[in-house]
C-alpha cells in the first residue's frame, strides 16, 4: 500500500509543521505504507525521514524541469526510490492516482490543487475512490 503525501516544500527542521510531517511519514511506515512523495524538501523531506526512521521504504516522485531551471538540485537524501518525470503536470498525475490513500499537511496552491485534482478525479470516476485525509492546522 503507498500513501502519497502532500504538503509545503518550505518547512525546515525545528519547523512545527516540519516535525509533524516527519511523525506523519513515522506512523504510516509503521502501520506498512511505503510512504511517496514530490521527492524534494520540506514537507516531502520531513514525511521520507519518518518513514526511513521507521524502517519503512519512500518513493520521490521528480521533475526534470526543476533541475534544469536550477530550482531543485535533486530529490532528498531519504527518498530509496526516485520516479523522474519531464513535465510537472506528469509528476503530479502520477502522485495523486498511484497512492492508495492521499494525505495532506499545510501547504499552499499546489497542495491545495493535488487535493482538488484527486477528488476531481475520484468524482469522474478516473481512478478508484480512496481516502484523501487533510492535515491542515493554519
Amino acid at each position: 500500500m503507498i500513501a502519497a503525501v502532500f504538503g509545503s516544500s518550505r518547512p525546515q527542521p525545528g519547523d512545527p509543521l516540519y516535525a509533524r510531517a516527519q511523525r506523519t511519514g513515522y506512523l504510516l511506515a509503521e502501520h506498512g505504507y511505503t510512504v511517496m512523495t514530490g521527492g524534494y524538501n520540506g514537507v516531502m523531506e520531513a514525511a521520507s525521514r519518518g518513514a526511513k526512521e521507521a524502517n519503512g521504504t519512500t518513493i520521490g516522485v521528480t521533475v526534470s524541469l526543476f533541475e534544469k531551471i536550477g530550482a531543485r538540485s535533486g530529490p532528498n537524501s531519504y527518498v530509496d526510490e526516485v520516479v523522474t518525470y519531464d513535465t510537472l503536470s506528469e509528476r503530479v498525475l502520477h502522485l495523486c492516482t498511484h497512492g492508495d490513500v492521499i494525505v495532506a499537511l499545510d501547504g499552499g496552491i499546489g497542495t491545495l490543487a493535488d487535493i482538488a485534482l484527486t477528488w476531481s478525479l475520484m468524482h469522474s470516476e478516473e481512478v478508484a475512490p480512496r481516502a484523501v485525509v487533510v492535515l491542515w492546522e493554519r
